[in-house]
C-alpha cells in the first residue's frame, strides 16, 4: 500500500464491512468534531458502536498502547 493515509483508509473499511456482515449497520466514518474524530459509528439493535481503527504492520504492538 503507498502511504500510511490509504492503509488507514483500507483498514477502516476492512472494519466497516466485518461488522456489516455481523448485522451493524454503519451510521458515520469518519465523524470530525473540533475535538477530535471518531472512525465509525455502527448500530446493532439499540446499541451505538463507537468504533477507533488501529492499523500496525508490526503484529507484537499492543493496541491498547496506541491510544491516546
Amino acid at each position: 500500500m503507498a502511504d500510511r493515509k490509504q492503509q488507514g483508509k483500507w483498514a477502516e473499511e476492512l472494519v466497516a464491512h466485518y461488522l456489516q456482515q455481523r448485522g451493524y449497520t454503519i451510521r458515520e466514518r469518519n465523524y470530525t468534531k473540533p475535538y477530535g474524530e471518531i472512525d465509525l459509528i455502527a448500530q446493532e439493535k439499540k446499541s451505538l458502536v463507537f468504533v477507533e481503527v488501529k492499523w500496525r504492520n508490526n503484529p507484537l504492538v499492543d493496541p491498547a498502547q496506541v491510544i491516546t
